[in-house]
């Protein structure tokens, strides 16, 4: 029997500049995994740990240092995360904004990498795999899954701790995905991503499931990490960039609970701001959800 320890990610360094389509640095949001994982929330895992890792702060910043900054911040984080997780323990990470799912990633990609075989699932309404000189923002929170399937990914700092990419007919995405037409659609076409979109599952859910299922069954070991900006912006209004027609929990609980009963895994969720207007909602939106996937798997 496996238990959750929690990692605590509290970060905004993802955010060099404000989000595109946003005039707002999303300040608030590095606290997010303290909102998410209350005292509450963990008394229902009473076996579970708790750790905390800092990232530094963006303010100042200036681009020239911020590609040193994300690596060495990384890879302190990657090995904190696998110096302290047993091996009878699930990894959850919480953050922070969605650039924290670099180093939860890697961490679990290098434990696992040369055990089992490893899909990636992201819910998301954003494909976060620009290359830096196509980004608009210089965001890395829109870059990150570049990093892993692209050898030519830009930023040779983060790219140096990728030991080998990651292909990508192991990613999956679900949710409304808008993706930058700079070079991030071409590349997501053009690697034949796959995708569930949210008229996918209205319209022909027993399809989009049956693609679900396919995808997770042909690995040993799942990365999930879970952006809160997938959702509808009634449910989970309080995250950086809140989702206009986006997915309610109708729409992924039978995908979460196929996630809860795969044998291995991990599990990140992000973007949730505690400073912004309908955090209650949004922080128990995010509680829902971990616990649909942690308790079914614990």
């Amino acid at each position: 029997m496996k238990t959750p320890h929690f990692f605590k990610l509290r970060s905004r360094l993802g955010l060099l500049h404000p989000p595109i389509h946003s005039f707002e640095m999303n300040q608030g949001v590095e606290m997010g995994a303290d909102a998410v994982l209350s005292n509450v929330f963990l008394a229902s895992f009473p076996e579970s740990q708790v750790s905390v890792f800092d990232f530094p702060n963006p303010d100042g910043i200036t681009g020239e240092q911020y590609g040193a900054m994300i690596a060495a911040s990384s890879q302190a984080c990657a090995a904190f995360i696998n110096t302290s997780l047993e091996s009878n323990e699930i990894q959850v990470a919480v953050g922070g904004d969605h650039s924290i799912t670099f180093p939860s990633f890697l961490a679990a990609f290098e434990r696992e990498k040369n055990r089992r075989e490893i899909g990636y699932i992201q819910f998301d309404s954003h494909g976060d795999m620009n290359l830096r000189k196509d980004s608009l923002t210089d965001n890395f929170h829109g870059m990150y899954v570049r990093a892993f399937v692209d050898p030519a990914f830009d930023m040779p700092e983060v790219k140096d701790l990728i030991s080998q990419p990651l292909s990508p007919r192991r990613l999956l995405f679900v949710g409304n995905l808008d993706l930058d037409l700079t070079g991030e659609k071409q590349f997501f076409e053009a690697q034949g991503i796959k995708h569930i979109s949210k008229r996918m599952l209205r319209e022909n859910k027993k399809k989009a499931h049956s693609l679900f299922l396919d995808f997770v069954r042909r690995f040993q070991y799942l990365y999930v990490t879970f952006d809160v900006d997938s959702l509808d912006e009634t449910i989970a209004p309080a995250t950086g960039i809140p989702a206009e027609d986006g997915l309610v929990l109708a729409d992924i609980e039978e995908m979460l609970g196929i996630i809860a009963g795969h044998p291995s895994f991990s599990v990140d969720l992000v973007e949730v701001n505690p400073q912004k207007d309908g955090s209650e909602k949004t922080i128990q939106v995010a509680q829902e959800i971990l616990h649909m996937i942690l308790q079914g798997a614990v």
